[in-house]
């Protein structure tokens, strides 16, 4: 496979086709030698840890031996340790690394979830999809792992007055602390939206709000009502709801990317849209005890209309639609969650209705991809298409995960990769 990518590359670049597409072959063919030079140097690794090589030379370890005679990292070198005695117990998943069919990210995630029975079926599941689908396909399924530790919070004051905190929370209250630092951040931002604003006279909101000048800081400064707050903003989010708890306002903040939802399939996973790494095992015990609210889809998905009636999308198609496709953007391969924009499939001036089968959330940026033909969403049945301009593909059935169907280098050589 690779000469005869390093030949195509070559007749390419002699022949003078667009730049974009010479230059996007250069990428894949590097990315591939990066992919199975990685796989060859755990492969050994894997095999000098299973024979005792370490020992033999003086080391007490393999992952002391690699750190001090290849200058590791020692959280790297035990990392790679750890990964080859694992790929030693399947030899598809191996064959597939050293053939650059799998990305190493990718491999580490399928090792903990990997079976001998199932290590066939999560290959061909991971070599069809992007990185950020495949760990909502891997959602609810029961991981080769330690179980995590017990829940706590501590705080302690340093000498200089200082609280340091640390803390570790299950799945659902994490979501719910994400969830009311999403509210705080918005309230803190004075994004009350319009039901504040009829909650009290008009007087009392002039005299509660100082007027203030419309400048480019505080335009571009307004925080997305999606997703978690940025990293940027966690301390003031974390300050204003401490004290939204000792005050105890009355100020209803929209905010739909602050919520918990638990997904339950019909085959009975169940799954966190907004953390798919939780397992299947601890949300059950939170749906049994009704701590969350749950969100149940059928095979059909959920069925709201509104036909040409409205333009904009409701707050419970919303809720929906973000539910479906994992609280961020649908687009293969992108994950914000941040600045989210319903988007017509077939456009509201063609004749397109505001149904939540003709609706599909993307961020902004992607939402400007497909305004200015870089990229397509189109819909064919129950089937949704995303087509890009280097001829890639994916295609998303029942508003499942988005597939690869073709890519550049499948598309120019003949070839291709996963």
């Amino acid at each position: 496979m690779t000469i005869t990518l390093e030949n195509t590359l070559a007749t390419s670049l002699n022949t003078g086709e667009d730049a974009a597409y010479e230059h996007a072959l250069r990428i894949y063919l590097a990315s591939h030698h990066s992919t199975t030079s990685r796989a060859r140097l755990i492969y050994e690794i894997a095999q000098f840890d299973a024979l005792g090589r370490a020992v033999e030379l003086g080391a007490a370890s393999t992952g002391a031996w690699l750190t001090r005679n290849l200058g590791m990292k020692t959280s790297t070198a035990y990392e790679y340790v750890s990964v080859g005695r694992k790929l030693l117990l399947f030899d598809e998943l191996m064959l597939a690394f050293l053939n650059g069919e799998v990305d190493y990210t990718v491999v580490r995630l399928l090792l903990r979830y990997m079976t001998l029975e199932n290590e066939l079926e999560l290959l061909e599941l991971a070599r069809g999809v992007c990185y950020s689908e495949l760990l909502k396909a891997l959602a609810g399924g029961e991981q080769d792992r330690d179980e995590p530790e017990a829940p706590f919070f501590k705080t302690w004051v340093r000498e200089d007055g200082m609280v340091v905190g640390e803390f570790l929370l299950p799945p659902v209250e994490g979501q719910e602390l994400m969830a009311a630092l999403k509210i705080a951040q918005l309230a803190a931002a004075g994004d009350e939206g319009e039901d504040a604003e009829e909650a009290c006279p008009a007087e009392q909101v002039e005299d509660a709000k100082p007027e203030r000048r419309i400048t480019a800081d505080n335009i571009l400064g307004v925080p997305s009502r999606y997703g978690p707050p940025v990293k940027a903003d966690l301390y003031a989010a974390l300050v204003s709801m401490v004290q939204m708890v000792r005050s105890n306002p009355r100020a209803p903040v929209r905010a739909p990317g602050a919520q918990v939802t638990i997904m339950l399939t019909e085959d009975g996973k169940a799954w966190m849209p907004t953390n798919p790494q939780a397992p299947a095992s601890t949300l059950r015990h939170y749906v049994a005890d009704a701590v969350a609210r749950v969100h149940m889809l059928d095979s059909k998905g959920l069925t709201m209309y509104f036909g040409r009636k409205r333009r904009l999308a409701s707050d419970g198609q919303v809720e929906a639609l973000l539910d479906v496709w994992g609280h961020q953007c649908a687009m293969p391969g992108c994950t914000h969650s941040r600045f989210i924009e319903i988007h017509h499939i077939t456009d509201w001036s063609d004749g397109g209705t505001t149904d939540i089968g003709n609706l599909i959330p993307l961020c902004s940026s992607c939402h400007s991809l497909v305004s200015h033909g870089i990229a397509e969403v189109g819909k064919h049945g129950p089937n949704v298409e995303f087509s890009f301009r280097d001829g890639s593909k994916f295609v998303s059935r029942n508003r499942g995960l988005p597939v690869r169907a073709g890519g550049v280098v499948e598309m120019r050589t003949g070839a291709s990769f996963a």
